[in-house]
């Protein structure tokens, strides 16, 4: 059986990765492929699902932190303005909830044959962790559960640029509540700054990722229309 594609849609916050997601999403379903969003299912139910809810899906959609268990922890106490948790400790929450995404969902789908689309992943813990918290790229790529993501990296690198006055813009419309701590306007241009660094870039090519950019800075339509690409090639692979 051939392996599921992971394909990963990264960035700022408010360069507009759920927009492409969700774009992605509608294709995909309009196309006729079962689509299981383990997002929603997270929200409906407030756990994660298990494999066995997912298994008979064409395609599953998920996002980093995620909605439940400590994924929900994180969205809403650990990464709040005023939260008293030092980097270090961030950072292993994001690497252990990554790694039961990963191992009870995300590998066996790929795994199954099932198509995976991601907004964030990894790649967010290599900027964020790296700039807020001063860490060492190599420390945060060694922690367990971001040494298992990388150990199964997308095979798609979607990264979202966009001008970063733009993005805290996107945000405050949104009234966006969690990661407050990163909706500066300094904070995100090195934000920008990181993901577009050369030597991110070749730490996924190295894996066989292929890695592209898109800025979402035109008409919304231009995005739409760069999503429903992206999930034509999903299309394409089965």
């Amino acid at each position: 059986m051939t392996q599921g594609l992971l394909t990963m849609i990264e960035g700022m916050d408010g360069a507009g990765k759920g927009t492409i997601v969700d774009t992605m999403v509608k294709e995909l379903e309009a196309r006729g492929k079962s689509v299981f969003d383990i997002r929603k299912f997270e929200k409906e139910h407030h756990h994660r699902p298990s494999f066995t809810d997912v298994e008979s899906s064409a395609i599953c959609v998920a996002a980093e932190p995620t909605l439940s268990g400590i994924g929900q922890d994180i969205r809403e106490h650990l990464i709040r303005s005023e939260t008293d948790y030092v980097p270090l400790s961030i950072a292993h929450a994001y690497a252990v909830d990554r790694e039961i995404l990963y191992r009870e969902l995300l590998v066996p789908a790929r795994l199954r044959g099932i198509h995976c689309i991601e907004e964030r992943g990894v790649v967010s813990s290599l900027v964020f962790q790296a700039i807020y918290g001063s860490l060492p790229l190599a420390d945060i790529a060694a922690l367990p559960g971001n040494a298992f993501a990388l150990l199964n990296p997308p095979d798609v690198l979607v990264i979202v640029t966009v001008d970063p006055k733009r993005a805290v813009e996107r945000s405050v419309l949104r009234e966006k509540s969690d990661h407050a701590l990163f909706e500066r306007e300094e904070f995100q241009r090195l934000v920008r700054q990181a993901y577009l660094a050369p030597e991110l870039r070749t730490m996924f090519e190295e894996r066989g990722t292929k890695v592209f950019t898109f800025d979402t800075g035109g008409d919304i339509s231009e995005t739409r229309t760069f999503a429903k690409s992206l999930a034509n090639d999903i299309l394409a692979a089965r």
